[in-house]
């Protein structure tokens, strides 16, 4: 074999290994999350009837939060316990009607995804410079935004005699999120019922308008 030949050919061979080594490493590590994965799944749907794998997205927008939990050596039912408490998903605890908790939690998952992606646009004239208002996560599990006078919530809300939850939206007069942590919230007043999240927000600010006491 000429020089050149050998040389392009010990080349190629070192690429080739290169190349199945970067492989091997990507196939163990996409095993080992896929593993961890699978904990998680069946720990989450034995506490609260949902499938991590099915609502990631809309709880943490990806799956780093489990791939750092991995890689931190933290165990599988202590990560599904975290992500249930930090986004007060219900548990499938005695006295709960399994099928109304996972119900629950598919409607909390998408109530979380809302918060966490949208600004609400503030009430106002034309020269209010507030860009709008963020969602906040309380240390409850519940999310909160503030608006004069105190603050309002959003959360899922069985219907009677039983099928998908619709979104409630309540008034709490006078409370307020001290570092996430809620005060003085008590129940709240509902102002708002929908099927839909957007439709829930809008009757909650004509409710909230027609009061005077409290607006975005």
């Amino acid at each position: 074999m000429e020089k050149g030949m050998h040389q392009n050919h010990q080349i190629q061979t070192a690429g080739a290994g290169h190349s199945l080594a970067a492989a091997t490493t990507g196939r163990r590590a996409n095993n080992f999350y896929a593993d961890y994965l699978s904990v998680v799944n069946a720990e989450m749907l034995a506490l609260a009837g949902v499938k991590y794998v099915d609502h990631y997205r809309s709880l943490n927008g990806s799956l780093e939060a489990m791939k750092t939990a991995a890689d931190h050596g933290a165990d599988p039912r202590d990560f599904s316990d975290d992500v249930i408490r930090e986004f007060g998903l219900k548990r499938c605890e005695p006295g709960n009607d399994p099928d109304e908790v996972e119900r629950h939690n598919r409607v909390k998952a998408a109530i979380v995804e809302y918060a966490r992606v949208t600004r609400e646009t503030a009430f106002g004239d034309e020269s209010d410079k507030n860009p709008g208002k963020s969602w906040t996560f309380g240390i409850d599990g519940n999310v909160y935004l503030d608006v004069d006078g105190g603050l309002i919530s959003m959360v899922p809300v069985p219907p009677p005699g039983g099928g998908p939850c619709w979104i409630g939206i309540l008034r709490h007069d006078g409370a307020s999120l001290d570092y996430a942590m809620p005060r003085d919230v008590g129940v709240g007043e509902r102002i708002a019922c929908e099927y839909d999240i957007g439709e829930a927000v809008e009757a909650a600010k004509v409710a909230l308008e027609n009061t005077n006491s409290m607006k975005f």
